[in-house]
């Protein structure tokens, strides 16, 4: 069994980015916004700001890089200069620098290389936005993975390479991920050395709170006995 937070993230994936719900968050305690350089047709930095940059100082804002436009399609890279230039991008974009800067589903980019080809694209990733954070871009950095699997594979082994400590790492939560990727997230995080208080779940339910799976289950049943659902 594994134990709650209290902290509540609103993550602007499927959101319109409506003022209304920012306020509405804000009046039930929510105090963290997650976005990222792609949301929203690459643009819901500039909206945020344009729409409810009055309200941004109130956030803790975690934003992600790494899918580009590309030729009229979206990419996935971890080329290290094109980071750091969206890290950039983000900061001036929202009029201010965010909590912290995720290497978006670093997995898209690990698959179908070497090991070492792999521990070594990750650890140049891992190094620009190391390098963002003491350029003063963002507060500090972390990782978002959806399948933390090949980032397990690049980790492992006896690779000389080292890549920075991440400060965060966010993967998949909730009653509907099987057991093995939890256990995987949580091997993950013991290879990157990140520690149990610095790792965030996301998309709790699934992707969609109205499927037919939340009607037929009692969520309650897993809360400890001093927890209110």
């Amino acid at each position: 069994m594994r134990g709650t937070d209290s902290g509540i993230i609103l993550g602007l994936y499927r959101s319109d980015h409506r003022r209304q719900a920012l306020e509405d968050a804000l009046a039930v305690g929510i105090q963290c916004l997650d976005t990222s350089y792609n949301y929203h047709g690459f643009d819901s930095h500039r909206l945020l700001s344009s729409v409810v940059g009055d309200l941004l100082s109130m956030f803790s804002i975690s934003t992600k890089v790494g899918f580009f436009r590309e030729s009229g399609r979206v990419v996935h890279t971890l080329d290290p200069g094109r980071l750091r230039r969206a890290v950039e991008e983000s900061a001036c974009d929202l009029g201010r620098i965010p909590d912290v800067v995720f290497l978006h589903n670093p997995e898209k980019s690990l698959v179908g290389v070497s090991p070492v080809q792999a521990r070594e694209r990750l650890d140049a990733a891992c190094a620009a936005l190391y390098e963002a954070v003491a350029m003063g871009l963002c507060a500090s950095w972390g990782i978002s993975s959806w399948d933390t699997a090949p980032l397990i594979r690049a980790l492992d082994g006896d690779l000389f390479a080292k890549a920075p400590t991440p400060d965060v790492l966010m993967v998949r939560a909730g009653l509907t991920v099987p057991s093995d990727q939890l256990d995987a997230s949580e091997r993950a995080a013991q290879r990157l050395g990140v520690p149990s208080d610095r790792l965030w779940g996301m998309s709790p339910f699934g992707g969609d709170a109205a499927r037919d799976v939340w009607k037929r289950i009692k969520a309650a049943t897993f809360l400890q006995p001093n927890e209110e659902g």
